[in-house]
């Protein structure tokens, strides 16, 4: 996290079955997210949402997922 109000995270993973053929035993999956805290933003206070939200975060994200 950068100032605790922008976040990203990453991730790889690499997975193998014996089961399938020589061509086709591996496969890679991966992943990343993006987050921005706007509470932590200065125009936050100025229109008065600190009221009605304590805590407010956008995200996106965007993988790779499935069996090999």
């Amino acid at each position: 996290n950068y100032k605790n109000k922008y976040f990203l995270s990453g991730n790889y993973r690499r997975d193998g079955a014996s089961q399938l053929g020589a061509n086709n035993k591996y496969g890679n999956f991966y992943g990343a997210s993006l987050g921005w805290e706007l509470t932590r933003e200065g125009f936050w206070e100025k229109w008065k949402l600190d009221k009605a939200f304590s805590s407010f975060k956008l995200r996106a994200s965007y993988g790779k997922v499935g069996n090999i």
